[in-house]
């Protein structure tokens, strides 16, 4: 049953983009007397996800409705992208609120920037 497992994840992990790591979940059940293998998916933060060899083009994003898989439409699939977190040095929080960055103003002073102030980082480096 082990081999199974590790042949429906290697599958899952080839053919869908980005990285499914850490969102499936694979075990097996019994429903009347027979073993039934259950794949649980975690819903990711980086939707949308596509089939790899199909690409990131409608036909390779794909939605359930109902019993139904139907490809998705662009507005769906731009939607999607619009709503993804995004981790970026202007969204996350620093555990300490009063920060410098004198040794990061030194390098760009080495580098012979002009004006290397906090308005610079402001406007530059989105910090």
């Amino acid at each position: 049953m082990e081999e199974i497992f590790f042949k429906i994840a290697d599958r899952i992990r080839s053919n869908i983009q980005p990285s499914t790591e850490g969102l499936i979940e694979i075990n097996t059940i019994n429903i009347d007397d027979k073993f039934v293998v259950e794949i649980i998916v975690a819903s990711g933060i980086e939707k949308p996800y596509y089939i790899k060899k199909l690409g990131m083009s409608t036909s390779g994003y794909t939605t359930r409705i109902g019993t139904q898989t139907i490809s998705m439409t662009q507005h769906q699939i731009d939607k999607l992208y619009s709503m993804r977190v995004r981790h970026t040095l202007s969204t996350m929080l620093s555990s300490k609120q009063n920060l410098s960055f004198t040794q990061l103003k030194i390098y760009y002073q080495e580098k012979d920037y002009e004006e290397v102030n906090n308005e610079y980082f402001l406007e530059n480096l989105e910090m």
